[in-house]
């Protein structure tokens, strides 16, 4: 018999010689993991997972297991290193308690049982005591210790997907997003709790095999589909079960089985309806933006919707003084969503078909969707926080511009300057301010007070120049208009 050696030579030959042998599969997943890592940086933090596979289901605890690791880590740190210098700053800092209360919550997210919205507002340390805050703190310490309870029970494979759905979650948490919690943040942890579940199930399987269900009876699951860690087989540990019951043990069994399988189709029917549900809030036609304003209060979520009430007005305002056609395929089913009122979106088809000459309706379908985008704009402001928002209160002034409001505008578009001179991002100082400027400028000129105008047009010309992009293609021929304004009005 020929014996085999563990020493530190023999491992470094043998796997090298596989590396040598297969370079294939290896080359092949560094490449899976630069192009993942180029397209999304969510990914960044797999190595850290394999480590964990390595570690507890492989049993590999020798510096091969980092050696083979090492172009994976260097990935990881050029690209978040990218992405860390890349992001703008958010003037969010690392608090403890957003850290867990975001984490605990994707936890209950990643259950299916939770609210799903694009968008939800970050946890509020100011609205917790004290206590509460550090018993938050300590769930999601404990969340990343129960694992180890699984360990010590010899599932390996199921602690190191559950070390999966934490480490993955990780990510957008260290960013200090201003949003921290959004569902598409949680997609690469979900991976990791299907796989989770369909080890649980395969395990099942496993059991029911070794309480001796008959064959024909939904075997199969048991016979077809091996677990990823077979902890709940006798290889685990677990002592076997003689598979002679009798008719007593056979419908015992039976009972088990069906028990498990009711279980699995109304966690189904819950996840299905729910998705169902989330999936018709995308086909609004009012937008997702209308079925997450009813869920959360979150400022950009209303400043969202407010945004598509706004562009609905604009379109019909542009129809009602120019003609410019309307897209009625669009059209009509979002005013019949909005107002429920066949008759209405009737009269509505017949000015928009130019059926009839008469904009009366559309006059009105335009002032009340100016309407409902100023109460969103309003509660937007209200939830701001210490959210900068240049955006926002863009959107506003060129609401009160649309309404011939100028005077009440400029305050708006001096806000939305003040927050992009601020930001910490230097396209969206350079492109926010120039707009900013600019619309400042055309609200002193549609009042009439040229010299105002010019003065704000120039500033407008100076930060385009200097960023040297042409974010406004005619202002350099608006500057020389408003001039020759200007010296006719002196």
């Amino acid at each position: 018999m020929t014996r085999t050696t563990d020493s530190p030579h023999h491992l470094r030959k043998s796997w090298l010689a596989g590396t040598l042998a297969l370079p294939a599969w290896y080359v092949g997943s560094v490449l899976a993991f630069l192009l993942a890592s180029a397209g999304k940086q969510s990914v960044l933090l797999l190595p850290a997972v394999m480590l964990v596979w390595d570690f507890l289901v492989e049993r590999r605890r020798s510096w091969l297991m980092l050696a083979d690791k090492i172009p994976f880590g260097l990935i990881t740190l050029f690209f978040g290193w990218m992405t860390w210098h890349a992001q703008p700053s958010t003037h969010q800092g690392l608090h403890p308690f957003v850290l867990a209360a975001t984490q605990l919550t994707n936890l209950w997210l990643l259950t299916g049982l939770g609210r799903y919205v694009l968008y939800r507002p970050a946890p509020n340390p100011a609205a917790w005591s004290q206590a509460a805050q550090l018993a938050i703190i300590v769930a999601a310490l404990l969340a990343w210790a129960l694992p180890v309870l699984l360990q010590k029970a010899r599932q390996p494979v199921r602690v190191a997907l559950c070390y999966w759905v934490l480490i993955q979650m990780v990510p957008p948490m260290l960013l200090g997003f201003i949003v921290p919690i959004t569902d598409r943040y949680l997609f690469l942890p979900s991976v990791g709790v299907c796989l989770l579940l369909a080890d649980l199930a395969a395990g099942l399987g496993e059991r029911l095999k070794t309480l001796g269900l008959p064959a024909g009876t939904g075997g199969g699951l048991g016979n077809c589909v091996r677990p990823l860690a077979p902890s709940l087989s006798p290889s685990e540990g677990e002592s076997a079960r003689s598979t002679s019951f009798g008719r007593l043990g056979s419908l015992e069994s039976l009972g088990t089985w069906w028990v498990s399988w009711a279980a699995l189709a109304a966690v189904a029917a819950v996840w299905g309806g729910k998705s169902w549900n989330y999936l018709n809030e995308w086909r609004d036609p009012r937008s997702v933006w209308y079925g997450a304003h009813l869920k959360t209060p979150n400022s950009p979520v209303q400043q969202f919707l407010g945004e598509v009430y706004q562009n609905a007005g604009d379109s019909v305002n542009n129809f009602i003084k120019s003609g410019a056609p309307l897209q009625l395929t669009n059209e009509l089913p979002f005013a019949q969503a909005v107002f429920g009122d066949a008759a209405a979106v009737a009269r509505l088809r017949a000015e928009w078909a130019g059926t009839v000459s008469s904009k009366t309706n559309s006059i009105a379908y335009r002032d009340q969707f100016w309407d409902f985008a100023w109460q969103r704009f309003e509660d937007s402001a209200a939830r701001r926080g210490t959210l900068s928002a240049p955006n926002l209160f863009m959107c506003r002034g060129r609401l009160l511009v649309s309404e011939a409001k100028f005077a009440q505008a400029i305050p708006e578009f001096q806000q939305a300057l003040a927050f992009a001179q601020n930001s910490s991002f230097s396209i969206t100082r350079s492109e926010g301010a120039t707009h900013a400027l600019f619309a400042i400028g055309v609200a002193y000129w549609n009042m009439g007070n040229y010299q105002q105008a010019q003065q704000w047009l120039l500033q407008a010309q100076a930060v385009q120049r200097k960023s040297g992009q042409k974010r406004l293609p005619a202002l350099d021929q608006e500057v020389e208009r408003i001039k020759t304004l200007a010296a006719h009005q002196k």
